[in-house]
């Protein structure tokens, strides 16, 4: 008897019944914690391909993105949380942000961010919440290897065009998709991915005043790993931090650089 599976098809794994759909995924009513960063720029640049240029002030000092989510909506993957480390980078004299660092909580979600666009995302521990006057947050992995607390005081609403001058929220992102070879011999697929991440804040319904707010914001990397070695990106210096209520799109991306 033959199989039934018709291979032409399928979209992802398992072929009859997979993980995750195709994207465009929709983010609705998501709290962030965002800020750019003044970081290392040893341990900042070996995260980044040769043929990219770190952004910096004019101090050789480069500037990184740290974000914290809860999604607690998303059309293709449920909830989740997330935290994320991207440094600014120019590729052919453009702005982008390229992630050096990304973790979730939501096995779809992993999935289908390293399978689809390359985001190279690990499975940790991690919370966001509003804890007295303050935004606290935290990433673990494993459970009890503290490697970020993170806190936030807010100061004022903000306006979009300061989170936008940052490049957060205007930005292209750029992801290095490897595809290991199944034969572990030969070498592996390597590409340059870039996708628009649409970031919208959310207007509240009592005042129609956008739902973001600006403020100080500490980030400590707590504890060396040997596996994931965030802490060469301090230590930091603030530029700038935000914290809001967002809806985002993650549409498709596209390859726009083949290295093998």
């Amino acid at each position: 008897m033959k199989g039934k599976l018709n291979v032409n098809q399928v979209f992802a794994m398992p072929g009859n019944a997979p993980l995750y759909l195709k994207p465009p995924a929709y983010y609705r009513d998501c709290p962030i914690l965002m800020g750019i960063f003044k970081g290392n720029p040893d341990g900042i640049s070996e995260t980044i391909p040769d043929n990219l240029d770190l952004v910096t002030l004019g101090d050789n000092k480069p500037l990184f993105l740290y974000f914290q989510a809860y999604y607690p909506f998303s059309s293709l993957y449920g909830s989740y949380n997330e935290v994320v480390l991207a440094p600014l980078v120019l590729y052919q004299n453009q702005p982008h942000l390229f992630i050096s660092y990304i973790y979730v909580d939501n096995d779809a979600a992993l999935t289908a961010g390293r399978e689809i666009w390359g985001f190279p995302k690990k499975f940790a521990n991690m919370k966001l919440e509003i804890k007295g006057e303050s935004v606290e947050a935290s990433l673990e992995r494993p459970i009890g290897r503290k490697l970020i607390s993170a806190q936030m005081r807010i100061e004022r609403q903000a306006k979009l065009e300061e989170l936008q001058s940052t490049g957060i929220g205007s930005s292209p992102t750029l992801l290095l998709k490897i595809i290991p070879n199944p034969d572990a011999e030969s070498k592996p697929s390597i590409e340059l991915v870039k996708v628009e991440v649409k970031m919208t804040p959310r207007v509240s319904t009592s005042d129609n005043s956008l739902e973001l707010w600006t403020g100080k914001l500490l980030l400590n990397f707590v504890e060396e790993s040997l596996t994931d070695p965030l802490f060469k990106f301090g230590p930091v210096e603030l530029v700038s931090a935000y914290f809001g209520r967002f809806d985002m799109i993650l549409p498709p991306g596209k390859v726009i650089y083949k290295y093998i």
